[in-house]
């Protein structure tokens, strides 16, 4: 092999091993940052049913807490919401599961999907 295929090569290949390592960087500064904004909405939620809950457990109107927990729960995409009474440890529990009908059992259990 002449010198000048073999510095194509190695050219080649440390392009090749470059656009890996950018691509898994890239790739889980991603997942990253969509696993923080999620964490985000989630906190954004949580204080916002707190807020809107509180005159009702104030009055302890389990109706309307129940309203409150029903309203979150269908107009959003929580697989499980949960109230816990803290005087009397009775629950609201609210959940759909978690089934993708369209996606192959293989790529679900991708381990890049898992932490």
């Amino acid at each position: 092999m002449t010198l000048y295929r073999q510095l194509v090569v190695g050219m080649i290949a440390v392009f090749v091993l470059l656009l890996t390592s950018v691509f898994i960087i890239e790739f889980n500064t991603t997942r990253n940052f969509l696993e923080q904004q999620q964490r985000s909405e989630v906190n954004n939620t949580i204080n916002t049913v707190g807020l809107a809950l509180a005159p009702y457990l104030k009055s302890q109107d389990s109706v309307a807490v129940e309203s409150v927990i029903n309203a979150l729960f269908d107009g959003s995409t929580y697989s499980t919401v949960r109230l816990v009474f803290l005087e009397t440890n009775e629950e609201i529990v609210r959940s759909y599961p978690i089934k993708p009908s369209d996606v192959p059992e293989w790529f679900t259990n991708f381990p890049c999907f898992h932490q």
